[in-house]
């Protein structure tokens, strides 16, 4: 018989995010290498300080990934599902608003959001 190890249901199971949005913190992994066109190796100097800058935002006001999303997902373009380090993925993109500069990625079974592509002149989705 199989051992009950919680009473409480995730509220996220589908987007495969294990726990609540509105309270755990935006995390950021990379977990391989990135896609060839989209990496650190094509940033220059300005982009690199660009991506800083907007991983700093997140980071130094410990947002939620609520708040990350609520401010920074981008909702306009396809949904990209495609396979990524062996597994088929759900793509999303985040970036501010009236800015180029686009991070792609997919959250991971501990809630981190593993960067996939850095796009700083917004070539995808465009």
């Amino acid at each position: 018989m199989p051992i009950e190890l919680t009473k409480n249901k995730s509220k996220n199971r589908a987007s495969g995010i294990l726990t609540d949005k509105n309270k755990q913190s935006f995390k950021f992994a990379l977990t391989g290498s990135l896609d060839n066109n989209f990496c650190f190796k094509s940033l220059n100097k300005a982009q690199l300080a660009t991506f800083h800058k907007f991983i700093d935002e997140i980071l130094s006001k410990q947002m939620t990934i609520s708040e990350v999303d609520k401010s920074f997902l981008r909702t306009k373009g396809p949904v990209d599902k495609k396979e990524v380090y062996g597994k088929m993925r759900t793509i999303q993109h985040y970036g501010k608003k009236r800015t180029p500069f686009r991070i792609h990625g997919y959250f991971n079974s501990e809630s981190y959001f593993v960067i996939y592509q850095i796009d700083p002149e917004h070539k995808k989705h465009k």
